[in-house]
């Protein structure tokens, strides 16, 4: 069962994805706007620059969503060309060296280190697992004789 929703309509916007109406409502307990499109569901994103383009779209100032999303791809595109440079203030590494490695082939084996001891595969733990999982059921086994024969 689904919740109906009793927010007012605060603005209609055409939907990017679908062409269709689209509204921007707000809940009573957050001071973010959401996007409502029926066919596509909500979009719930609540970073300053889509709040405040939401914000100016419910006071008339903006009408479409093609407004909004171009607004926030050219701000995102800013801030990703800062980031990509590194400031003039910041120290950069310096490549002095590349060293080339030489990846194995995939048809070779990979040979263990001869200086490694070799496992036999069955370890302490394996043992000491084994042996308490023997143990636990042997036990098990002791107790559901014991009950069936009432002792």
């Amino acid at each position: 069962m689904s919740k109906s929703s009793n927010n007012p309509i605060l603005a209609t916007l055409t939907c990017d994805c679908c062409g269709g109406t689209a509204y921007v409502k707000k809940r009573v307990n957050s001071k973010n706007y959401y996007i409502h499109c029926k066919k596509h569901g909500l979009e719930q994103r609540s970073g300053p620059l889509l709040q405040a383009k939401l914000a100016e779209l419910v006071s008339g100032k903006s009408e479409t969503v093609s407004e909004i999303t171009e607004s926030l791809s050219e701000a995102t595109s800013d801030i990703e060309a800062n980031l990509s440079e590194p400031a003039k203030h910041e120290w950069t590494p310096e490549v002095t060296q590349t060293i080339e490695v030489e990846e194995p082939s995939r048809d070779e084996p990979i040979q263990p280190d001869s200086n490694e001891p070799q496992s036999s595969g069955f370890g302490i733990k394996k043992t000491l697992g084994v042996l308490g999982f023997v143990g636990f059921t042997l036990a098990t086994l002791k107790a559901a004789a014991k009950a069936a024969t009432g002792n």
